[in-house]
């Protein structure tokens, strides 16, 4: 079965917002980073491992580079303390910079097949309301999970909207097309209320 990619940016664009708090912190003290990106890291690279994404693997060579480093930095003979603390907070800003632009790469590559199926979900949910697909929906909000299933039968039953959601279901699953229904029908319809009828 193919795996939400709504949950998964979700998750994605939480990991993004985390480590962007993490690069702040490393500005202002860098006293127990060390820990903290780890467990970034590590949190990263087991949800990666649960999509089974390939660079899961990436973050477990960052992980391993920032454990190396530890709290006390890189040693080179010669240097003071000042210049390990300058040297360590220069490589956890590099690791994060890493971490960063991979995970994004990889939200990137699967937002765009949300981004495509919500396009193709916006058309099947405007050519239903063309075609009088809609005068089921509760007039005044959002819909249960099972009136929108319900919902979600009615427009597959349409020859020419199934065709829409069979091009949407190449991109995404099945929960992925009933909440991408749900915001549409929300944005679309919920936001700009239609006069009750009599």
């Amino acid at each position: 079965m193919k795996h939400s990619i709504t949950l998964f940016t979700d998750k994605a664009q939480e990991l993004l917002r985390e480590v962007s708090c993490i690069a702040d912190q490393m500005e202002k003290s860098s006293s127990g980073l060390t820990e903290i990106l780890s467990k970034w890291l590590s949190g990263t690279e087991e949800f990666l491992k649960q999509y089974n994404c390939a660079e899961q693997a990436t973050f477990a060579a960052i992980r391993a580079s920032v454990v190396a480093i530890g709290d006390r930095g890189p040693t080179d003979k010669g240097d003071s303390l000042s210049d390990r603390r300058k040297r360590r907070k220069q490589l956890f800003a590099q690791y994060i910079n890493e971490g960063v632009e991979c995970l994004y790469r990889v939200y990137m590559r699967e937002n765009i097949k949300v981004e495509e199926a919500r396009k193709l979900i916006t058309q099947v949910i405007l050519v239903a309301l063309q075609n009088g697909h809609l005068h089921s929906l509760p007039p005044d909000g959002p819909m249960t999970m099972p009136q929108l299933t319900t919902f979600y039968s009615t427009l597959y039953a349409d020859n020419e909207l199934r065709k829409g959601i069979h091009q949407a279901l190449a991109l995404v699953s099945y929960p992925d097309i009933l909440r991408l229904t749900d915001e549409t029908l929300s944005r679309i319809i919920y936001a700009n209320p239609r006069p009750h009828d009599g």
